[in-house]
């Protein structure tokens, strides 16, 4: 994947992180790599929803997210990779793999101590907002329940 985008003009600061992102697809490299959009979502992202360090910043992530159901889809995408990504790292499935590029550091640090088991609870946690949000459970309720999750999971 890493050479198909480099052989289209990819940035070369963009190719790690569009192939990890693409899962192995080279047509879903190419249109992440281009969609600046994309990056900016996922950073927000990742920051609302694996940064959080207490109550307070939980309860604010959810009151941001609690009118945005219609990108439910997109953040879940967007975990399930990540989770994902820190699995297959945790694993060392491969040589080549690596966190993601905006892996904060304390997930880093989870994933060195962390057992398989917590990585598949956090999967499972994403799941399960999925399902929470299908069955109309109130988009913040979800948000705050997966944040409380990450956070339990990262800090055991």
């Amino acid at each position: 994947v890493a050479r198909i985008l480099r052989a289209n003009g990819c940035a070369e600061e963009k190719i790690q992180s569009a192939a990890n992102e693409a899962e192995g697809s080279p047509g879903r490299a190419l249109q992440l790599a281009a969609d600046e959009g994309y990056w900016d979502f996922r950073r927000e992202v990742i920051q609302d929803f694996l940064n959080c360090s207490d109550r307070s910043t939980v309860v604010e992530s959810g009151n941001k997210w609690k009118d945005r159901k219609d990108e439910a889809d997109a953040v879940f995408s967007i975990l399930d990779r990540f989770f994902s990504q820190l699995t297959r790292v945790h694993l060392a499935i491969s040589d080549n793999q690596t966190y993601p590029a905006d892996c904060p550091d304390l997930w880093k640090s989870f994933v060195q101590g962390a057992e398989l088991s917590d990585l598949v609870k956090l999967t499972d946690a994403v799941k399960l907002a999925r399902e929470r949000t299908e069955r109309n459970v109130q988009f913040s309720i979800v948000v705050e329940q997966l944040i409380f999750t990450c956070m339990e999971a990262r800090n055991a």
